[in-house]
């Protein structure tokens, strides 16, 4: 009798599984929730990309009839599993063997975009413009698109969402019964193709102006642009709250959050990272040596970090540079006094990084190294020309495909004012390149997010 039962059951779990060996379109659905309901493993069934021992059968086959940005979404496929595995998927186009009309055949692919396979023209068939797809069928994953850009797109949240959170030493295993469905968001900003990652800064100013406004727009900016590393100064602990609080916690991490006298005062100038994409390796800040004590501001903060996917270690510093005013102490000063004492505590500011980063390239090695922040000086003052002196330059400056300049990163919330910037992503060319530099002079939300302008670059190790 338990032997008919188990039979029974058995035979009950395998009329299941068949009914979600497909992929099925809901393109609706958001970007990362699974649409199916949850079943064993053993129902569901993986399709093994890539094997714990970074083993694969597979090769990506990409439309040969796509555009450019398809070609180079593939290739960033293509190198990030090569990075990260160690092992070579081939990259062909659909029509790499001479094949014509629909193909039809029983190798282990990817399948990227509108490829001749029978497998993505199916699934093509039911997809929307702006829709995507990825799901397995078969020996096929598929990455399919209702355009091209919306195949660009569906890359792009499969190395985010998939190949970032694997596990190197487990590989990639697809779910069967797990379709992933979304829609191109043509509001989020891709980052570039050769770029290791998104770094952007932004002074949030403080409280002196419509701070719960200008929430809305700083949390909109973080979605666009969505860096891997966000630099922030002026954050006080009620922007902490307004800010920070208010992004995913499973995602965003602060990489030191106060500081070490023991005063329990928040640091004005964390280091956020995503967690998903990013391994906290050390971290650590403080007060600037040099600067006006009255207030919190102007500190700095430093961590080490490593890409997940391919290992590269390199550590970011962020800083709010010293400034000069009529503070109590300093009511007499003439404005030649006062630019004389923003020269010297500017001068020491970049004095006191190249002592961080000594520091930290005597215990982790050259490693490559951001340094962010409002440094509050420009171009033409001293401070600017130590810190080149010494090696770094700037995305703003140096960025080899694109960049954004002579606009003063500081002014009234809601303007564009020509001049020079204060706000800086500076590195050492021998071990980083920045390929893109953006100052965001263009949508409401950059301009209202700040008395500040935010500024990002992709850069490259």
């Amino acid at each position: 009798m338990r032997k008919k039962v188990f039979l029974t059951l058995i035979s009950f779990l395998l009329i299941c599984a068949t009914l979600f060996t497909g992929c099925q379109n809901q393109s609706n659905a958001n970007t990362d929730t699974d649409t199916e309901s949850q079943t064993t493993d053993v129902i569901a069934g993986y399709l093994s990309v890539i094997d714990a021992n970074g083993n694969s059968e597979f090769r990506i086959v990409r439309a040969s009839g796509a555009n450019g940005d398809v070609l180079d979404a593939a290739i960033a496929l293509y190198r990030r599993l090569s990075n990260k595995y160690k092992v070579v998927l081939p990259l062909v186009a659909d029509n790499a063997n001479g094949e014509t009309g629909t193909v039809s055949n029983d190798a282990y692919e990817v399948l990227i975009g509108a490829t001749n396979r029978a497998e993505s023209q199916e699934l093509l068939a039911t997809l929307g413009a702006d829709d995507y797809t990825i799901c397995v069928k078969g020996n096929k994953l598929m990455i399919v698109g209702g355009s091209d850009v919306a195949t660009v797109y569906a890359v792009d949240v499969f190395l985010k969402n998939v190949v970032s959170s694997a596990s190197a030493d487990v590989g990639i295993q697809m779910k069967v019964n797990q379709p992933i469905f979304g829609k191109y968001e043509s509001n989020t900003m891709a980052l570039h193709k050769d770029a290791d990652m998104r770094i952007m800064t932004l002074n949030v100013s403080l409280n002196n102006y419509e701070p719960d406004v200008r929430k809305t727009h700083i949390l909109n900016l973080i979605k666009k642009y969505d860096p891997e590393v966000l630099c922030l100064q002026e954050c006080n602990a009620a922007n902490y709250s307004r800010i920070i609080d208010n992004l995913d916690s499973s995602i965003y991490k602060v990489a030191f959050k106060t500081h070490a006298d023991g005063s329990g005062i928040l640091i004005y100038t964390p280091i956020i990272y995503r967690a998903d994409k990013i391994q906290l390796v050390e971290s650590g800040g403080g007060w600037l040596d040099s600067r006006y004590t009255g207030t919190a501001t102007k500190s700095y903060s430093w961590a080490v970090l490593q890409l997940k996917d391919s290992g590269k270690t390199f550590a970011v510093t962020n800083l709010h540079g010293a400034v000069a005013g009529r503070y109590p102490g300093y009511e007499n000063y003439s404005d030649e006094q006062l630019l004389q004492l923003a020269n010297q505590w500017t001068i020491d500011n970049v004095r006191q990084l190249f002592d961080i980063i000594d520091s930290i390239k005597a215990k982790h090695g050259n490693i490559a190294f951001l340094c962010a922040g409002d440094f509050n000086f420009d171009k033409n003052m001293i401070a600017y020309a130590l810190a080149t002196s010494k090696g770094l330059v700037e995305a703003e400056t140096h960025a080899t495909v694109s960049k954004v300049t002579g606009y003063d990163t500081c002014r009234t919330p809601g303007t564009v004012k020509a001049g020079v910037s204060i706000d800086h992503i500076f590195y050492f060319p021998e071990t980083v390149t920045a390929y893109v530099h953006y100052i965001g002079v263009k949508t409401e939300d950059e301009l209202k997010a700040s008395d500040h302008l935010m500024v990002y670059a992709d850069v490259g190790f």
